[in-house]
């Protein structure tokens, strides 16, 4: 959120108030809007409707759950990734370079697994032990820089060609998650 959205924020938290019975200081505003300024200010929005409709308990929520309640607990982002990630194999496969613009902590967790290449080989029988792994990854590397895109084999190959001009030629950026295809893993690409 932008100082610009301090408003907008005042009013949401207010009807958070006026729902959990308790009044709300500018102090206690100011304090909610340091911790949740991550958030657009949709995503809050978002979040507190989600958090009427659904909490069952009668204390103001606090700000960790706001967080949750907008973007998911570790296990539901990892879990968003790996789909995102399977999506992408089944869609894209080894040959492209590949960008997940929305979660880069993505390319980190399929270079510890082995890089793109390694990561689109998986096969079908393989795919409950390393989703398990990607996910212990996912929850580790969240914290950590990210490359900006997985390399696929026309990058590699023309990288050790010497050919630089040609060798990033074909990153595939992926920007929301696709809907999940049927399984077929050992399907042709």
């Amino acid at each position: 959120m932008q100082m610009g959205d301090k408003k907008a924020f005042a009013e949401a938290m207010a009807l958070l108030a006026e729902v959990y019975d308790r009044e709300v200081s500018e102090q206690l505003v100011g304090i909610y809007f340091e911790a949740l300024r991550e958030l657009s200010i949709e995503e809050l929005c978002s979040a507190i409707g989600n958090l009427i409709k659904t909490r069952v308990f009668p204390s103001f929520p606090k700000p960790a759950e706001i967080i949750v309640a907008c973007r998911g607990t570790d296990d539901d982002r990892a879990l968003r990734a790996w789909l995102t990630a399977l999506d992408a194999l089944r869609r894209i496969g080894p040959w492209d370079s590949v960008r997940f613009a929305r979660d880069p902590v993505i390319h980190s967790v399929v270079e510890a697994m082995g890089g793109w290449g390694r990561f689109c080989e998986m096969e079908k029988d393989e795919v409950p032990f390393r989703q398990k792994d990607f996910m212990q990854y996912y929850r580790l590397l969240h914290n950590e820089k990210h490359p900006e895109h997985l390399a696929g084999i026309f990058e590699i190959d023309n990288s050790e060609k010497g050919l630089l001009k040609w060798a990033k030629r074909s990153i595939v950026t992926i920007t929301e998650q696709q809907k999940p295809l049927p399984l077929a893993l050992g399907a042709p690409r």
